[in-house]
């Protein structure tokens, strides 16, 4: 265990924040001072949740008034801790916590952080999924939202007025210094530096906007510490999806069509591989086209006396002489159907419907008898369905290298997606085909290596046929001050596949879960 030692200027008091690394305890004295002897901290947090205490209120009023000129009551400044202020001390304990150099291994450092998401620390990140908890002790996939003053153009709310006048400028409650290295003391007061990984972002911005996409271009997000998660036996699921070239389904040598299961298992190599995070609502709709079919007595005779007269051609050949006697059997075997309808017992029936349909008006019998030909109905197969498959993911980049992966995703999807202009502009290329795949006990190789998920169904070749992009998510324009990298953006796509589903499909497959 260590105690891990931050110092800060918090709201012009200097304190000093001391994160046990085992228990996720945090306990902030003031550093210094005329009150700086004193034993009793500041605040505390256990790290379960949001439970933060103010375990020195008359203290923390004098050190917040002293500091700053003011006379703000208790109340006031409780309100405003409890609104802004705590999630400074929040930021400085993720900022040690995250780090896995603060734990005495790799293997410690998961389990910790592991049991610290357990338990709901707030601003932890799941070192298996990426998840974080936000500042209410509650797991999100967004980022923490950042303070007023990482934001361009904002500024921060000021601690409440006194109802005497101020002596001083107000100071900002929430403000926070995220990203500032702190020095860290463990017990053998051996010095090493803790970073906020969470809110690091790069100083030096390339813009890379023109870089032409390349082939076999892994695009992976989140991005985490995956031989970390090997090294203790974790493994983790995903999404795959694999942009190929469009390939024709017409087969030269047979003549046929070649399915397209067979046509891109060939594709080996893959423009571009997206690997992205499992979502909630994973969904398949199997579907086939049922209609409903009408056939009464004397469309059927019909089409049987036509079947018989054709099967004869069939069968002996076109000649002057087999048309002539086709034709002479076809309206004998017609004759024979009106007669024997005729002379039935609804013979009166039969001739009025065998009129209506003669001058083009079937309603000729209900208006002479009341009735209706039997219209003998039955729901019959007319055709497959394609299935479609929609997905949502919330990107919130972490750093600044994580960022440029969400935007190369997004630019990816897009141009794929999007038809090519032929020479001379005359004709249109198909874009491109996705495969798309759930990974079970996934690895970190470039290749996205893992096995098929055993209990969630396989998708065919897939045409991405739409793509939405919602920069602010949140309905809040915010961006890191740092590279003008969006703080979330959530994308949408809708995916549908190029060729239904067969029964054939189940046992070819050799998928437990099949399609």
């Amino acid at each position: 265990m260590a105690i891990i030692k931050q110092k800060r200027n918090w709201n012009n008091i200097p304190v000093r924040i001391e994160t046990n690394n085992e228990t996720a305890e945090v306990k902030v004295y003031v550093d210094g001072g005329f009150f700086g002897g004193n034993s009793d901290p500041l605040f505390t947090s256990e790290g379960k949740g949001s439970d933060w205490k103010i375990t020195s209120p008359q203290n923390y009023v004098f050190q917040f008034n002293n500091k700053n000129g003011t006379r703000s009551t208790q109340k006031e400044l409780e309100r405003a801790f409890f609104l802004e202020g705590y999630k400074t001390f929040d930021n400085d304990r993720a900022a040690v916590l995250n780090n896995p150099e603060n734990y005495s291994s790799s293997r410690n450092s998961i389990i910790s952080r592991q049991r610290f998401f357990d338990q709901r620390t707030p601003r932890i990140n799941d070192p298996k999924t990426g998840l974080t908890i936000d500042s209410k002790g509650n797991p999100t996939n967004l980022p923490v939202t950042p303070t007023r003053s990482q934001v361009p153009g904002a500024s921060g709310d000021a601690p409440p007025p006194s109802a005497a006048d101020n002596q001083g400028p107000g100071t900002v409650i929430g403000s926070t210094n995220t990203g500032d290295q702190v020095q860290v003391v463990d017990n053998n007061e051996q010095g090493s530096t803790a970073v906020d990984e969470s809110n690091r972002r790069e100083s030096t911005v390339t813009d890379d906007t023109t870089k032409p996409l390349t082939d076999n271009t892994v695009l992976r997000y989140p991005l985490a510490n995956l031989d970390g998660l090997e090294e203790v036996g974790i493994s983790y699921d995903y999404i795959k999806i694999r942009v190929l070239d469009w390939k024709s389904g017409l087969n030269s040598v047979s003549g046929g069509v070649t399915s397209v299961t067979e046509r891109y298992s060939q594709s080996k190599s893959a423009l571009e591989t997206i690997i992205l995070p499992m979502v909630n609502n994973l969904s398949s709709t199997n579907g086939v086209g049922w209609g409903e079919n009408n056939m009464n007595i004397i469309q059927l005779r019909a089409a049987q006396i036509l079947q018989q007269g054709l099967g004869d051609v069939g069968k002996n050949g076109l000649s002057m002489d087999v048309a002539r006697k086709t034709l002479k059997n076809t309206i004998q075997a017609a004759n024979d159907v009106i007669k024997g309808l005729t002379e039935s017992d609804n013979k009166d029936a039969v001739a009025a419907a065998l009129a209506g349909y003669v001058v083009g008006n079937a309603s000729f019998l209900t208006r002479g008898s009341g009735k209706v030909i039997n219209p003998n109905m039955e729901l019959l197969f007319n055709g497959p369905k394609l299935r479609t498959f929609g997905f949502q993911f919330d990107f919130a980049p972490r750093s600044s290298e994580e960022a440029k992966v969400v935007r190369d995703i997004i630019k990816v999807l897009k141009a794929r997606s999007s038809p090519s202009l032929g020479s001379a502009r005359l004709f249109l290329e198909s874009p491109k085909v996705f495969e798309l795949e759930y990974i079970y006990n996934g690895d970190s190789s470039d290749e996205a290596s893992g096995s098929t998920h055993p209990y969630l169904n396989k998708i065919k070749p897939c045409a991405l046929t739409q793509v939405d992009v919602n920069y602010t998510p949140n309905n809040k324009y915010m961006t890191y001050a740092e590279d003008g990298s969006m703080v979330a953006t959530s994308l949408r796509m809708s995916f549908t596949e190029i060729e239904p589903i067969y029964a054939n499909d189940y046992s070819s497959t050799g998928h437990s879960a099949g399609y």
